[in-house]
């Protein structure tokens, strides 16, 4: 998969209201385990995009 091509998947919350980012999407996002992610609420979806690294606290 590449970035900027639109692959759409449906994923079930789990019993605690979580969801499975996919393993193919976190690839191109190069998101990692234990990383950070912004979530942004719009009227007709949620976003979900990996910091800026500068933004990016240490916990």
């Amino acid at each position: 998969m590449e970035k900027g091509k639109i692959l759409g998947l449906t994923r079930r919350f789990d019993d605690t209201g979580r969801i499975c980012i996919p393993t193919e999407y976190r690839k191109v996002l190069q998101i990692k385990d234990c990383d950070a992610v912004e979530i942004f609420l719009y009227e007709n979806g949620v976003f979900i995009k990996k910091p800026e690294e500068e933004m990016v606290e240490n916990d």
